[in-house]
């Protein structure tokens, strides 16, 4: 059944970072709230000087925010370039949908932001080389990749050593 949730009705809750750049608030996930299973859904706020999150992008989800109230500054792999009401903003997977938006108005910048939601997603940090692991959070620094062989060259001494069972 189709739900219709104001934004108005929504109650914004404060989230501490441990920096107060990053420092924001957010409504519950209205997607959830009306029983969607596949989307993620937020009002967002931003003070003047506050960062959406760290620049990042996806490689497992697309995102969209659209600009409520306010002006702010979207990052892109391209620059920046300045945000405001009505904007609709589309950030496709992987390094071409990168993106960071910042309020650097006066009044409150208010937004949505919805993205699609899969099983699992990977976020990547270009500025500090991490990636996040999503939805269990697990934050990584990258540096110790491999390539997909690598380290299995022993297979058939491990096999050796293997117990041999009877079904």
């Amino acid at each position: 059944m189709p739900r219709i949730i104001n934004t108005k009705d929504l109650s914004l809750s404060y989230e501490n970072a441990p920096m107060k750049e990053y420092e924001g608030y957010s409504s519950q996930d209205v997607a959830k709230l009306a029983g969607l299973k596949d989307f993620s859904l937020h009002v967002c706020q931003l003070k003047s000087g506050q960062f959406s999150c760290p620049y990042h992008f996806h490689h497992h989800a697309e995102e969209m925010f659209v600009i409520l109230s306010g002006v702010g500054t979207l990052r892109t792999e391209k620059g920046l370039t300045p945000v405001g009401v009505g904007d609709v903003i589309l950030f496709e997977e992987g390094k071409c949908g990168a993106h960071q938006l910042a309020n650097e108005g006066d009044d409150d910048l208010v937004y949505l932001d919805l993205r699609s939601i899969h099983a699992l997603d990977v976020c990547e940090y270009p500025d500090t080389n991490k990636v996040n692991i999503l939805p269990a959070r697990e934050t990584y620094f990258k540096g110790n990749e491999a390539e997909y062989f690598e380290g299995e060259e022993k297979l058939s001494s491990l096999w050796k050593r293997l117990p041999h069972l009877s079904r």
